[in-house]
């Protein structure tokens, strides 16, 4: 009869602590979340237009997983304090979402770049679009490329026509020149899933870089998203 009771008072104990977990938990931060754009200084870049999904999951049971397009993932775990959300990642690093109107927007603790999630995939690329690796890691952007082209509102233009280059050299995954001529110290590069932010404070214009399947990449300003310029590896 002892042993019947304490059995019983066990499972009372522990459906308690389960009711107890569960109410800490903020149901408003659970499930699958999509990466929609990445801002800038009021610059949008939409990973949709990339055909790239990366996908925030949030578990009931305090973990967190990223997934990258290419399937890689980083682990870690999670806290909320009313709107505000921490995820700490298993390597030591940490990322802040605030909860606003059913998305997440990051709060970066350093720089400005800003990640905004929701809980629907982004809208993708019509077929028949430029083809991205989804394979990518910064060191494979390093070395020096060579603008061949620009492409406006789907019409393309040789870049001799144009008269100036745009050629960036790139080492350890950071832009170190622009057409032979070394960056200014402000400016500032970041690499997040397969995808090369580079943020100009002096001119006030932050572009993105993407490689694609064939060897070559793209090059495109974010103040004109339906402008890019096409570049090859330079000889």
């Amino acid at each position: 009869m002892i042993r019947k009771i304490s059995v019983a008072m066990l499972c009372i104990l522990m459906l308690s602590a389960s009711a107890t977990l569960a109410s800490q938990v903020d149901s408003r931060f659970l499930g699958d979340w999509y990466v929609h754009t990445f801002r800038i200084d009021g610059s949008s870049f939409n990973t949709g237009g990339t055909g790239m999904i990366i996908k925030v999951t949030v578990e009931a049971d305090g973990t967190a997983t990223w997934t990258d397009p290419d399937g890689s993932q980083e682990t870690g775990t999670w806290t909320s304090d009313g709107d505000y959300m921490l995820i700490s990642w298993d390597d030591g690093g940490f990322i802040e979402w605030v909860y606003v109107d059913g998305a997440l927007i990051s709060n970066p603790q350093e720089g400005n770049l800003i990640i905004h999630l929701e809980g629907s995939l982004p809208v993708q690329a019509n077929e028949g679009t430029l083809d991205y690796r989804t394979d990518v890691q910064a060191a494979d952007f390093d070395g020096s490329w060579m603008s061949v082209e620009i492409t406006a509102h789907g019409i393309t233009i040789p870049m001799g026509e144009l008269g100036e280059p745009v050629d960036p050299q790139i080492k350890n995954g950071k832009l170190v020149a622009l057409n032979g001529i070394p960056v200014d110290p402000s400016v500032t590069t970041d690499f997040i899933s397969s995808t090369l932010f580079i943020n100009n404070p002096i001119v006030d214009v932050v572009s993105v870089m993407n490689l694609l399947t064939d060897g070559s990449a793209i090059l495109m300003h974010l103040h004109a998203p339906e402008v890019y310029f096409t570049l090859i590896p330079a000889p």
